[in-house]
């Protein structure tokens, strides 16, 4: 469990989903790494947990080809 302020590098866990999904055989869990991917690629290098809680959030909240304001 992280603290919510501690950094998270957004680089390196974006490199470890890749891994992940390289190596899973069950598609939609491949799918759900690509996802969790693609809110990464909106966040700056480096965030706190709280951050990336809220990012997620927000992502499974609007729709896929929504562009924020």
């Amino acid at each position: 469990m992280l603290d919510e302020h501690q950094s998270i590098n957004v680089l390196s866990l974006r490199a470890r989903l890749r891994e992940l999904a390289e190596k899973e055989e069950d598609e939609m869990m491949v799918l759900c790494y690509w996802q969790a991917s693609k809110i990464l690629m909106r966040l700056p290098a480096t965030v706190t947990a709280s951050q990336l809680m809220s990012a997620a959030r927000h992502a499974f909240r609007t729709p896929l080809n929504h562009d924020p304001l």
